[in-house]
């Protein structure tokens, strides 16, 4: 793996904020990137609420209610394929 080249000024920056929160620099990396990768799950799931809310709610009911039996739900299932076409602006 090829070594991470960084300016000497992140490089401070995270060595302070390391030093701040009493961990190793990896340990507060690692910290920093679970983090993001939080955040990014978080956006992700407002996005698809707005989605959803930005349906029409009679489309909601008729989603949800179709969708509440078993075989609605999985992977390649009745929902995941309504909901990607719905978001596509198809039928």
């Amino acid at each position: 793996m090829t070594p991470l080249q960084i300016s000497d000024e992140l490089a401070q920056e995270i060595w302070g904020e390391a030093e701040t929160r009493g961990l190793p620099v990896e340990d507060f990396l690692r910290s920093v990137i679970r983090r993001e990768r939080t955040l990014a799950d978080r956006r992700k799931i407002e996005q698809e609420q707005a989605w959803w809310l930005s349906l029409p709610l009679r489309v909601r009911k008729n989603i949800t209610s179709l969708t509440s039996s078993a075989a609605g739900w999985g992977e390649g299932g009745w929902y995941s394929s309504t909901a990607d076409k719905l978001r596509a602006g198809s039928d």
